[in-house]
């Protein structure tokens, strides 16, 4: 009855994990539509960034392709909040606010909202995160 129950846990989580968590466009990274790096334009009410990372996979194991596309989605964060602010120090850029400092970091990320991702067999991902007015009145709700 245990290995039953634990065969029914395991599949569940392999198929409705990398379904409806990740929801993955395995064939898209060849035709992805952003290219790595931010990219910024004015709209009516402000401004929108849109920043894409690309991060290596290590193999096709699920965890691995997770592991990378986390790492992608906090690459492109940082990229938003360093396009916002930045302090440079030689060749080293930070963002200079720290966690005390206002906004409080839970809402900046609410407002960053992840667009589109894609998963090029045991290659890489690439994961687009926006910042926008459309975005900062979805948190704000």
């Amino acid at each position: 009855m245990y290995s039953k129950v634990l065969f029914l846990l395991i599949g569940a989580f392999t198929w409705l994990i990398p379904i409806n968590a990740i929801a993955l466009d395995l064939n898209s990274c060849r035709t992805y539509k952003r290219n790595v790096g931010i990219d910024s334009k004015l709209v009516d009410e402000g401004i929108e960034i849109i920043a894409t990372s690309e991060v290596k996979v290590e193999s096709d194991y699920k965890e691995d392709v997770i592991k990378s596309l986390s790492e992608a989605e906090a690459i492109s964060r940082i990229k938003i909040l360093r396009f916002l602010r930045a302090e440079c120090i030689d060749d080293k850029c930070f963002h200079p606010y720290k966690m005390s400092d206002p906004p409080k970091l839970d809402k900046q990320l609410r407002s960053m909202v992840t667009i589109s991702q894609c998963y090029q067999s045991n290659k890489f991902v690439r994961v687009s995160v926006e910042l926008s007015p459309k975005t900062i009145k979805l948190n704000q709700q």
